[in-house]
């Protein structure tokens, strides 16, 4: 027993030197006592996984000692930890601190949870490390892999929504499209809608974008010429974004243009026309000049000259003085009245506008109101010839099958009686609209006189509903004379035709009882 101990003492006093020569010929001077103690760190079951999102999985792997130092003495302290490679993911280890023997194999579970939106796969990576009794630390890794289904997902956004811009003209816009997928994917750009004779073109139509990348890529769009003159006008883009597994989306953005623009084609027909307007502009300058007889009042001075010339300086200054103070007050005065006349005229005019469109529509009023009585009585003379008409052939026809049984004379239907013609309502006095010449101003009706016409126009239609009523009744009235009479001719044929039956049968009857005494 001496004897082990000693040896067993002497290999633990000479065991640094061995480990530190053995580390030297491994190369790693990191390492202590290699060949006796070294982690080692093993699956137990699958290293690769298959998670969905928000799944979970657990790995299990084992630990123990690589050396040869398999002697249970002491335990050694183990710590383990995790990094993920990916995103998305999450892992911890259990346990996270331990201890275990030299000969002793031990299991620990590596739990991973992915996420909603978690990366195609993830690495893994366990680091453990186990001291010894002389406090150095023995490492060891491994790395598992977890995998997940392929999901696609993106946005997509125009930088800039609201563009102003100008007619034919050419104008680029960023769009910008971010893969949130978990998969490299494939996008395509092109143009939903698009206003009439405009153009559109794409710097790169077809991205291709890692997972949770983005790219940058431009819309060039010339915007066409409409009109000389265009008031603010916007218009509609919409550019849809597609993708290869996922629904497209739709981004769109607004132009709004305005202001004055000329094609070249413009410019020169408009150059060329140019003088021929302002000769136009001239003459319409001319005529109106012309038409002011303000600018025609001749001047005293000048038809007085040759007065004038006799008279002396000083004289002849003062009154050249009077004569334009006159002249200019004449003048004033010309325009002040020329104007005023042109703003009678158009007082006139206006008022024979207003007063018209009030006539028309009093009128309209006024007519509609006799015109539904007209309708009323010429409905309910159709509605007494048609009775009327169906009687006398009812008549007829019952007549014409009494004629084969007995001579009978054709009855006479009286013609049907009308209610009398209505007749136009009273028209009512239309308002009229004044001028004041002193003040240049419109005079409207007044008040009473409107509500005088409003309240005869609604006396007309109460008038106008009590004729229909007594029209409609009117109507019925002959109406129901018409079916008395036919009722009664009717009547009166078979009467006719049964006292021709019993004269008949009281001639047969006497026929045979002369016939019995003549035997």
């Amino acid at each position: 027993m001496r004897l082990a101990a000693l040896a067993f003492l002497l290999i633990i006093l000479i065991s640094p030197f061995i480990g530190f020569s053995s580390a030297q010929d491994n190369g790693n001077n990191n390492e202590h006592f290699p060949a006796l103690m070294f982690l080692v760190i093993e699956p137990v079951g699958p290293a690769i996984a298959q998670v969905e999102p928000l799944g979970h999985h657990s790995f299990k792997f084992m630990f123990y000692n690589g050396g040869y130092f398999q002697t249970n003495l002491y335990a050694f302290w183990t710590e383990f930890r995790v990094e993920v490679e990916g995103k998305g993911w999450t892992a911890y280890v259990e346990p996270t601190r331990t201890y275990f023997y030299p000969s002793e194999k031990k299991y620990g579970v590596i739990n991973v949870e992915a996420g909603a939106r978690p990366s195609n796969f993830a690495y893994i990576h366990l680091y453990g490390k186990f001291r010894d009794i002389y406090g150095f630390w023995h490492h060891g890794n491994y790395t598992f892999q977890v995998r997940t289904t392929q999901y696609h997902s993106f946005d997509a956004r125009i930088e800039e929504v609201f563009v102003k811009a100008r007619q034919d003209d050419i104008y680029s816009v960023p769009i910008t499209v971010r893969n949130f997928g978990n998969y490299e994917d494939r996008f395509y750009l092109e143009p939903e809608y698009l206003p009439p004779g405009w153009k559109i073109t794409f710097s790169d139509p077809v991205l291709v974008i890692p997972p949770g990348g983005e790219a940058t890529t431009y819309i060039h769009f010339a915007t066409p010429h409409e009109s000389m003159y265009l008031q603010y006008s916007s218009y509609l883009i919409r550019i849809r974004v597609g993708a290869e597994g996922a629904s497209p989306k739709l981004v769109a953005m607004i132009v709004s243009m305005e202001g004055f623009h000329l094609t070249p084609a413009q410019i020169v027909a408009m150059v060329t026309t140019m003088p021929s307007i302002l000769i136009l502009a001239l003459i319409a300058t001319f005529s109106r000049y012309y038409n002011n007889p303000c600018n025609f009042i001749p001047k005293p001075w000048e038809e007085e000259a040759d007065e004038l010339r006799k008279m002396k300086p000083k004289e002849r200054k003062e009154i050249i003085k009077k004569m334009k103070e006159e002249w200019l007050s004449s003048r004033y005065y010309c325009k002040e009245e020329f104007k005023k006349q042109k703003e009678l005229e158009r007082l006139r005019k206006l008022k024979e506008r207003k007063e018209k469109k009030l006539e028309e529509k009093i009128k309209k009023s006024w007519e509609k109101s006799w015109k539904e009585m007209e309708e009323k009585w010429e409905n309910e003379v159709k509605l007494i010839d048609e009775e009327y008409k169906k009687g006398k052939e009812k008549i007829e026809k019952k007549w014409r099958e009494a004629s084969k049984v007995i001579k009978i004379e054709k009855p006479e239907i009286p013609k049907p009686e009308y209610p009398p013609k209505p007749k136009k309502l009273s028209s009512p006095s239309i308002p009229r609209y004044f001028i004041d010449e002193r003040r240049c101003i419109l005079i409207e009706p007044d008040e009473v006189s409107i509500k005088r016409v409003m309240m005869a126009l609604k006396n007309n239609a109460m008038i106008a509903n009590g004729e229909k009523l007594k029209i409609e009744q009117k109507g019925k009235e002959i109406r129901s004379r018409i079916r008395m009479q036919i009722n009664a001719i009717e009547r009166k044929i078979d009467t006719e035709i049964e006292k021709a039956r019993m004269e008949k049968h009281k001639k047969a009857e006497k026929e045979k009882l002369l016939k019995k005494i003549g035997k």
